[in-house]
């Protein structure tokens, strides 16, 4: 079964497109009254449930004894909010609650409202981000709110309690330094959510000046959007390497689910560093900028290691790494269904060495679901290397990098972002620098099934990893935490010389 697993997270990256009922894709009719709102989150919140109960593998992993029972909270606390929902806001508000609380970034409910329905995003007129441990303004269309400005309070309590009160119960976990980096910029949104109690004046904070500011909530500018695009990752950059200045050597990596053209570039860019690794070896720094990267296919990631030190190092080091590690298909009806299915759409498409890795995986399934047995366990041959032997040069090796090679996360880095993490950090002379990384849970390869309502999807994973050296919701922080308001590259530049100046190699 070795191939079975190291094909696994490139396997699916296809069916991420591919909805268990596709024919469920027509545009919804929108509630046209409080109870049908209220109905509509009912029904939508029922049947997340059952199809999570039914299909989802932390039903069944002995590593996870506690999964049930959350998922039961969930549906209860979430039912408890549908009963109050009168609006598009509310019927929003209520299925996030269902996410938070089942506490699994790879399953839950995907809201999309369509863009006619009775909902107007509004702000205050200005855009604020979590930056290390404070709230920022980033940008600002109000003169008395300058960018650059902290936020200390408002009505009285501090900002972090706002975030515990307002935030945190809808989306994402307190608990995870990155997702305060992800949504406390949500603090200062208006989404209709009728749960909440919007902050009516802030203290704010600027070189030792402190003020207060009487919030005025309006619809939200084409400006207000375009900042908060930009806030959180600064500029986006093509797939390939650069090198900003001599002896730099700048790797753009920002997406793991490449289209065309970028797997092209992918492909160029592998042999752009294989060719100039001499290059490399007496690098001043190399850079590997994940910003705005979400996860996608680990391959890319992997293949990128490889060009960068060498396959065969690459390949040790990972396999003692994850010499522990089993992953488990969990075979239930729904997921081998859909596995089937994806097989005849690859076949379609050509992709028929994937295809037939997923045939082979649907089929042990099927024999297990047969024999009432809960997964398909693909457990690889054992490892017997351990790491430090896995760490030992061989001469077939190309030279080692020995030169410092920084990897920007963003904290929305998640799935297969942290997949690349995993790898780049077996590796000597790796920094990561920017946010704490999202956390995503030891559920993977997910598939969609739409809701009754038709305003959005269940998110199933087919899959768990047992015995992951990363655990479930764990993240990773930075060596080099980058709290400047601007994630532009001129500023990672200027930290990552600074740090060179203070560390040398």
């Amino acid at each position: 079964m070795k191939n079975l697993i190291t094909s696994l997270r490139i396997a699916l990256l296809a069916g991420a497109i591919f909805s268990s009922n596709a024919s469920a894709q027509s545009l919804p009719s929108v509630p046209e009254t409080p109870e049908a709102w209220k109905q509509a989150a009912r029904n939508d919140i029922e049947a997340a449930f059952l199809e999570t109960k039914n299909n989802h593998p932390g039903m069944a992993d002995p590593q996870n004894p506690g999964f049930f029972a959350r998922l039961i909270q969930a549906k209860e606390r979430s039912l408890e909010y549908a009963d109050a929902v009168t609006d598009a806001g509310g019927y929003r508000a209520a299925l996030q609650i269902f996410n938070t609380m089942i506490h699994d970034g790879h399953a839950g409910v995907r809201v999309t409202l369509p863009p006619d329905s009775p909902y107007t995003q509004k702000w205050p007129g200005f855009h604020a981000v979590w930056r290390a441990d404070k709230m920022m303004v980033y940008a600002s269309e109000l003169a008395e709110v300058p960018a650059g400005a902290t936020l200390h309070s408002c009505d009285g309590q501090a900002v972090s309690a706002w975030l515990q009160s307002n935030v945190f119960p809808f989306s994402g976990h307190a608990e995870n330094p990155g997702d305060w980096w992800t949504h406390a910029e949500k603090l200062m949104r208006d989404n209709g959510n009728p749960f909440i109690k919007l902050p009516a004046k802030c203290e704010l904070e600027l070189d030792g000046k402190h003020w207060l500011h009487h919030l005025r909530w309006t619809k939200i500018s084409a400006q207000g959007k375009e900042w908060e695009r930009r806030a959180s990752d600064g500029e986006q950059l093509p797939v390939g390497m650069t090198s900003p200045k001599p002896g730099w050597f700048w790797i753009a990596a920002q997406t793991f689910s490449p289209d065309e053209s970028q797997r092209a570039a992918y492909r160029k860019m592998y042999q752009d560093i294989r060719e100039k690794r001499n290059e490399l070896l007496k690098a001043s720094a190399i850079v590997i900028d994940l910003r705005h990267n979400r996860g996608g296919s680990s391959g890319w990631s992997r293949d990128l290691a490889k060009a960068l030190w060498g396959e065969e190092r690459v390949n040790r080091r990972v396999k003692a790494y994850f010499a522990e590690t089993q992953v488990w298909w969990r075979a239930s009806e729904g997921n081998i269904a859909y596995l089937e299915n994806l097989v005849g759409v690859l076949r379609k498409e050509a992709q028929l060495p994937v295809a037939d890795t997923l045939e082979k995986i649907a089929a042990q399934m099927r024999l297990a679901r047969q024999a009432d047995e809960p997964f398909f366990k693909a457990v690889a041959a054992p490892v017997t290397m351990s790491m430090q032997e896995a760490k030992q040069d061989l001469a077939s090796d190309p030279p080692a990098l020995q030169r410092p090679v920084y990897v920007i996360v963003p904290s929305r880095c998640v799935s297969a972002c942290l997949d690349a993490l995993d790898v780049f950090q077996l590796f000597e002379g790796v920094r990561f620098i920017g946010a704490p990384s999202g956390a995503d849970s030891t559920y993977m390869e997910v598939r969609t099934v739409a809701l009754p309502s038709g305003l959005g999807v269940t998110v199933i994973p087919n899959k768990v990893y047992l015995n992951r050296p990363r655990g479930n919701g764990i993240a990773y922080q930075p060596q080099i935490v980058f709290g400047k308001l601007e994630w532009s590259t001129k500023n990672f530049m200027h930290m990552m010389e600074d740090d060179i100046a203070r560390k040398p190699l």
